[in-house]
């Protein structure tokens, strides 16, 4: 693994699970575990709690994590925000997949990803999503979750903000002339955290330079910051986020996962983007890189199952001229470390020869 000359000493921390929109889930988990152990679960409906464990016999699960745009300046709903976590429940690891919004698919005459939720049937929207990018990826979906931006800024004012190192100054085009966040370490509220996740302007890759820098960085602040949460600020995370939330996991799975990932570290959660090249005019849209994809993939998101061809991966490969945006993993603790977002601080390739050890146990 390489190591940053800024690295500074971190204590090590630990989180309770990295699998959220922009790390909100991680909230809702780390509070509903907290606030069940203390007691204070509110409702207080002691019916919809279980001492059976749902994941045992399970290995590992697949989430589809969504951030929703549902702001009135936009005609549709687009998702944004799309990642997919892989916990490995055995070892106690997560592992998340970026989605860049504009990834190219055949799925309608937008050839957007974000666009494929907006335009599939109200009852079936997620249904929809989750089954295109199972079938692009030849990966299972086993659970979901959304949360719309309102839902995101108002979990990020429940906790009083998120101290984030922003590692430049700029102005945020869509708030009007003036809007501007400064270099420096400092607390973004709710309205200013939005900001600074959607930030891409600036960026010669555009969605790509927000995903692999805004995103994650705020990711790792964010995930830090819910260390040093008291139980009060946990309830107000809960519950700030309902209404604007929705999963198709149970309260019992939430509390059971909480307590899986009780002791899950920051260096233990690895995130990765799909590799590929900006495409199209104005590199307007995102093509994967199929050979590179199925390497990361089958190493890092096939733990317990067999490798799969890129062959056999639907998703679309419109181009693949350049190498640059292939590798580009981080653990979130290397990211709060002063490693740079996107670097390949650690690789799949590492794994390519040992990618098919354990499988099938």
């Amino acid at each position: 693994m390489k190591t940053s000359k800024r690295k500074r000493k971190y204590r090590h921390r630990k989180i309770i699970l990295a699998v959220c929109i922009v790390a909100v889930c991680i909230g809702l988990l780390f509070g509903a575990y907290h606030l069940v152990m203390n007691g204070k679960w509110f409702g207080g409906d002691e019916g919809l709690i279980s001492n059976t464990d749902p994941f045992v016999g399970e290995k590992y699960i697949n989430i589809l994590i969504v951030g929703i745009d549902n702001s009135e300046e936009r005609n549709q709903m687009l998702t944004d925000v799309m990642m997919i976590a892989h916990y490995d429940l055995e070892n106690n690891e997560v592992r998340i997949l970026q989605i860049p919004r504009d990834t190219w698919t055949d799925a309608n005459s937008f050839h957007k990803m974000n666009t494929i939720y907006g335009h599939t049937d109200e009852k079936n929207r997620i249904i929809g999503l989750a089954n295109e990018l199972a079938d692009d990826l030849q990966l299972p979906i086993d659970y979901y979750v959304t949360i719309t931006m309102d839902g995101f800024r108002r979990a990020i004012d429940a906790i009083g903000g998120v101290e984030v190192d922003v590692p430049f100054s700029f102005e945020f085009p869509k708030a009007g002339t003036g809007y501007w966040i400064y270099e420096g370490r400092q607390t973004l509220d709710g309205v200013h955290a939005e900001w600074f996740v959607r930030y891409r302007s600036g960026f010669v890759t555009g969605d790509v330079g927000r995903i692999q820098n805004m995103q994650r960085i705020f990711v790792s602040a964010l995930a830090d910051q819910l260390t040093k949460l008291d139980s009060g600020d946990l309830m107000n995370l809960v519950t700030s986020v309902f209404g604007e939330f929705t999963t198709n996991f149970t309260l019992n799975d939430l509390l059971s996962l909480a307590s899986r990932a009780h002791g899950l570290d920051l260096s233990k959660v690895e995130m990765y983007m799909i590799p590929g090249e900006g495409y199209g005019p104005s590199y307007s849209y995102y093509t994967a890189h199929k050979e590179e994809l199925a390497l990361l993939l089958n190493a890092k998101f096939r733990t317990y199952t067999d490798p799969v061809p890129a062959d056999e991966l639907q998703i679309v490969e419109k181009a693949n001229t350049t190498a640059y945006l292939d590798d580009n993993g981080n653990t979130i603790e290397d990211i709060l470390s002063g490693e740079k977002p996107g670097s390949g601080s650690i690789s799949y390739k590492e794994d390519e020869s040992s990618s098919s050890s354990g499988k099938n146990d």
